[in-house]
């Protein structure tokens, strides 16, 4: 009796559901327009990706051969193996 109801539920939730979906958005979108747009996601990847290397390089994040014992040692020290 239980499980009937289960069914039933699931039955009607589906069909609701499927009643109130959203057009997908690329709907209507052909595919040059589909291009169009991932190349300029792809553009704006790059210049987002160029501006935070280039913000690194002159923020001074960068470490020298020198700083890297001391990094490990810190390291070693709290983490013990």
């Amino acid at each position: 009796m239980r499980i009937n109801r289960l069914i039933a539920l699931i039955q009607v939730s589906a069909r609701l559901s499927l009643l109130g979906a959203a057009p997908s958005p690329s709907a209507g979108v052909d595919d040059a327009q589909r291009a169009s747009i991932v190349s300029v996601r792809r553009n704006a990847d790059r210049r987002l990706k160029r501006a935070r290397a280039k913000k690194a390089r002159s923020s001074g994040t960068s470490m020298g051969l020198t700083d890297f014992p001391k990094i490990v040692g810190a390291f070693e020290k709290t983490f013990p193996t």
